[in-house]
């Protein structure tokens, strides 16, 4: 497992220091010496102000596994950010500081398995929330009728996570990745 710590470098780049972690049979973990530095440059690099070509999407009430497995598709294919949050006020507070492109609430929040539908309802109820694209995540038929009539973009469910249908939902939001060229040096 590695480790990423920013430290202090000239103005205008970020001193990158991976060290990698061991486990000993007791689980306690070690640091080992660094084994790679290197300066980059800082619009190379995601951070709590991501560069312009980077949107956000926030992720209301998933489980860590669930969140785990979105946000690694959603980065994986867009030139995106998740950020992420459990409860419906913590949402609605993070969707009046942040400009998100995207929020996806899950049907049943994981901690207290409230309704998700609560937040769609209450954004679109707020006219400075209103127009923020909203979808619920559902397997569900019924759970994701239920959120486009409360004013939700159709969604999908964590069964299609991945598929091409799920990722061509997203694209109406979500700029996808360029793909790499190679450096004609």
């Amino acid at each position: 497992m590695g480790l990423i710590r920013n430290i202090a470098a000239a103005p205008g780049t970020l001193r990158i220091v991976r060290m990698e972690l061991s486990y000993s049979a007791n689980f306690a973990a070690t640091a080992s010496d660094a084994v790679a530095t290197a300066d980059v440059a800082e619009d190379n690099l995601i951070r709590e102000n991501p560069p312009a070509s980077i949107v956000r999407v926030l992720d209301v009430g998933n489980c860590d596994p669930d969140h785990a497995g979105i946000k690694w598709v959603i980065e994986g294919a867009f030139q995106a950010q998740v950020d992420r949050v459990m409860f419906v006020p913590d949402a609605l507070r993070m969707m009046r500081e942040t400009h998100y492109a995207l929020v996806l609430v899950n049907r049943l929040i994981f901690e207290d398995q409230s309704e998700g539908i609560e937040l769609i309802r209450a954004a679109r109820a707020d006219a400075s929330l209103a127009a923020i694209p909203i979808m619920m995540v559902s397997n569900l038929p019924a759970a994701q009728e239920t959120a486009v009539a409360a004013g939700a973009a159709p969604g999908f469910g964590k069964a299609r996570l991945g598929k091409s249908d799920m990722l061509a939902a997203l694209e109406q939001f979500l700029p996808k990745k360029q793909p790499a060229t190679a450096r004609k040096d």
